[in-house]
């Protein structure tokens, strides 16, 4: 991970800090980059990368890693490819929602891993649903009954959410 960088708590810390700034400033890269700059094959790796930190266990992290979606699609992606991260990635339209994270990323406080796992899921669901219709592509997105209504149906369900990490999203 780096010099420095131990398996302490103090050493935890500072690999999630490390993660949230490296996440935060590839999306401004992306986002600051000049149209045509970013290869498709840079572009893809920023998107898996996203993807990847979306379920994280800290906040932050998931939040730069939401940006890094958004901004992505925003530089280099049409309303095809925000189409299909929105139906996959958020609405889950093609799996169940467990599907899109690696079930080792994410550990529960009782042992199962459920109650904290889901807190994770759905705060990264909605962090990267705010992102991306954030973009140019957000009111196309909307204009679609095939994402507009799934994503009418699961602003409502968290809006009602009992955590109030899912809530504040609303915020």
């Amino acid at each position: 991970v780096g010099p420095g960088v131990s398996n302490t708590a103090a050493g935890g810390a500072d690999l999630i800090r490390m993660q949230s700034a490296v996440l935060s400033a590839v999306a401004a890269v992306v986002f600051k980059s000049r149209p045509g700059s970013i290869s498709d094959r840079v572009a893809r790796s920023c998107l898996d990368t996203g993807r990847e930190f979306l379920f994280s266990r800290d906040n932050l992290v998931r939040e730069a890693s939401a940006r890094v979606l958004g901004a992505t699609l925003e530089a280099v992606g049409d309303s095809d490819d925000a189409f299909t991260v929105m139906r996959e990635l958020v609405l889950d339209i093609c799996g169940d929602e467990a599907s899109t994270f690696s079930t080792g990323s994410t550990v529960g406080k009782n042992g199962n891993g459920r109650g904290e796992e889901d807190v994770i899921i759905k705060h990264g669901k909605l962090l990267a649903c705010n992102s991306i219709l954030s973009i140019k592509w957000g009111t196309q997105l909307m204009a679609s009954k095939d994402i507009s209504d799934p994503t009418v149906a699961l602003l409502r369900r968290r809006a009602k959410d009992k955590n109030e990490v899912i809530r504040a999203c609303y915020d």
